[in-house]
């Protein structure tokens, strides 16, 4: 198991409930692959369920990793995983569970891809996220630094 640092809340609410976390994670099980997270989306199911408005996600679900849709490098890849390999650059879909306000992400092979274009990470960011200034914060506080990112 390796030590990641999570984006997180336990309660719902406002941006204030969102905390950095440090906790512990196994290896993807046989069909998913664990990724070093370079960018993370936001989007407006994000604050939806940061509320607590969510029908899928309630306290069962605390404490919750926000973040659908990541961009990163593949560290390791499930017995059954044939589509993409370690090292590979991907874009993919993390499950409604959330995990992609993290250092690094576990999710089915199936909803990832090899990333088709070769971008760099901020380039795929502009894609996403049109206000810079927002992706500026998340990547501060994840301590990331995506290539020519002004």
């Amino acid at each position: 198991m390796t030590s990641v640092r999570k984006i997180r809340f336990h309660c719902f609410g406002d941006n204030e409930v969102l905390q950095l976390d440090e906790i512990k994670q196994s290896g993807p099980d046989a069909r998913q692959i664990l990724v070093a997270v370079r960018a993370a989306s936001v989007n407006p199911v994000d604050f939806k369920i940061r509320s607590g408005k969510y029908p899928s996600v309630k306290d069962d679900r605390l404490p919750y990793t926000p973040g659908r849709d990541v961009s990163g490098i593949v560290l390791q890849c499930g017995a059954q995983v044939d589509r993409v390999r370690v090292s590979d650059e991907v874009i993919g879909m993390v499950p409604v569970w959330g995990g992609g306000y993290a250092s690094r992400s576990s999710s089915r092979s199936a909803q990832s891809r090899s990333n088709p274009v070769v971008l760099t990470i901020s380039t795929r960011l502009q894609y996403r996220w049109p206000d810079r200034r927002r992706i500026r914060g998340c990547l501060d506080t994840a301590n990331c630094e995506p290539e020519n990112l002004s």
